[in-house]
């Protein structure tokens, strides 16, 4: 038998062939990128002074990320005569490969995670004491690791608790914790994070970067932000908010202990307008902190190479500030936007997917207020596509317990419809906001403009937002959550 090949057969197979090539070659260069990464090259805002700063609250999700990411400031700043302290988000309960190891056995019990908790506890306890911090300076609250994001998200009343899939309980089991038996709750934690801050009074609280890929810390960000912004709307504190990270791609590199190296920003994250502090350690600190980490045995046995790449000559941070809503008057036209000081900054290219779905790659979110309205722009890398689900999330920061009008949590989507014309819908609110108007989207070239009427929102001055794109389903992007406020709140 013979087959026969036309030309048409034949440009279709070197088409098919030079995609296919294509897509491998991208994903390779990714994935080299990723496992052999260049420690990236970029210039830093200023030098972190700390001279004006004499009570310091140092938040860690987990028990290690406090010396990980802060370890150097910790001892400087103890070294000089101030007041550091430090809140354990979780006792690090969930991480299954270390518990499995530590009691070598493929599935461990629920009862061995919260031994396991409480080990790793005790390690921030000898780390701390090793940078200079003494025991009664550290909390561990003692909340479920890898469930903070569900606290934010689904379990925020206190009669709906989240239950730990590792320690299959839903308060908090350690006695030695600050509040034995809270729930877990976004609403408890938040109750934990205001009673602390209140007895503290820190002029400076450090905690996790709002763009952490890590759920704990993102999260952990979101309840520290929340509880400030309460606080300061009370008019009781406005301490400085400088976010540390620790989970960004195959970041920091380059890996292992390199401690005359500088540490960088990742490359994703050093662009435009973001906001970078340089914080200089001397020879014994660098040194102190070196061997605080080696003290949490449970993650060296598995983590060493990554932990120790944050034994550097210097630590960074990034100012967070709260984000003004300005009033413009007059809704704008989408090419003539004007873009607020507020404007929040997202990676671009750091994944496959966003380096190849432009349409799906979130680089900025901003808000302005016009005409009665809250004006959310969601830009993005290329041009607004049909495949890709955009979404939004509100939640109002109100005290615990707030029963007053307005929208408490709000999530709304939008698809492309037609030219310039988008389908969109409320997913998730919880009160009646029937007769408040409606939500509704657009978009033009490379943005996503949500319009959601202010009378929503209110009473509250304060409210966190963050915007997600979704491809077939599935999470593509995500910009941290930061905290808004009205300019006439």
């Amino acid at each position: 038998m013979f087959s026969c090949v036309t030309s048409e057969d034949a440009k279709g197979a070197v088409q098919t062939s030079f995609l296919s090539v294509s897509a491998t070659a991208a994903t390779t260069y990714f994935l080299w990128r990723y496992f052999f990464p260049r420690q990236a090259r970029g210039e830093f805002d200023a030098i972190l002074d700390l001279r004006q700063h004499e009570r310091i609250v140092v938040v860690a999700p987990h028990s290690d990320d406090e010396a990980l990411a802060s370890g150097g400031l910790i001892h400087q700043a103890v070294k000089a005569g101030k007041r550091v302290d430090v809140i354990l988000i979780t006792n690090g309960d969930g991480f299954a490969l270390a518990t499995g190891r530590a009691y070598r056995r493929l599935r461990a019990s629920p009862q061995r995670f919260i031994e396991f908790g409480q080990i790793r506890q005790k390690e921030s306890l000898q780390a701390c004491a090793q940078l200079g911090v003494p025991e009664n300076r550290v909390y561990a609250l003692g909340y479920p690791d890898r469930g903070i994001r569900a606290m934010w998200y689904d379990h925020w009343e206190e009669g709906n608790p989240y239950q730990s899939p590792f320690t299959r309980v839903t308060a908090v089991p350690y006695p030695a914790a600050l509040r034995f038996g809270a729930p877990y709750a976004g609403e408890s934690l938040v109750k934990d994070l205001m009673a602390l801050f209140r007895r503290l009074r820190p002029t400076l609280v450090v905690g996790p970067h709002l763009n952490d890929a890590h759920i704990d810390h993102w999260s952990t960000h979101n309840f520290v932000r929340y509880a400030l912004a309460l606080l300061e709307e009370a008019g009781e504190m406005s301490p400085l908010y400088l976010g540390y990270l620790v989970h960004r791609g195959n970041w920091p590199a380059p890996k292992g202990l390199h401690r005359s190296k500088p540490l960088v920003p990742p490359a994703s994250m050093l662009r435009g307008d973001w906001r970078w502090l340089w914080y200089g350690l001397e020879p014994d600190t660098i040194e102190r902190k070196h061997e605080a980490i080696l003290l949490y045995r449970t993650q060296i046995a598995i983590l060493r190479r990554y932990m120790i790449s944050f034994v550097r000559v210097n630590e960074i941070f990034s100012p967070h500030s709260v984000s003004v809503v300005p009033n413009i008057g007059r809704i704008p036209e989408p090419t003539a936007w004007p873009y607020s000081r507020g404007r929040v900054l997202n990676p671009e290219k750091d994944t496959v997917v966003r380096r190849l779905q432009g349409a799906a790659n979130i680089t900025g979110l901003d808000a302005v207020e016009a005409e009665g309205r809250l004006l959310v722009r969601i830009d993005l890398r290329t041009a607004v596509s049909r495949e890709v689900l955009y979404r939004l999330y509100v939640r109002a920061v109100r005290p615990p317990g707030w029963t007053d009008e307005g929208v408490a949590w709000l999530m709304c989507s939008a698809r492309v419809r037609g030219k310039g014309t988008m389908h969109s819908r409320v997913e998730s609110v919880p009160q009646d906001v029937a007769g408040q108007g409606e939500i509704s989207a657009h978009y033009a070239g490379n943005a996503v403009v949500f319009a959601i009427p202010k009378t929503m929102l209110y009473p509250r001055s304060a409210f966190m937002m963050a915007a997600e794109t979704r491809l077939r389903g599935l999470l593509a992007d995500v910009t941290g959550w930061q905290v808004f406020r009205w300019s006439d709140g």
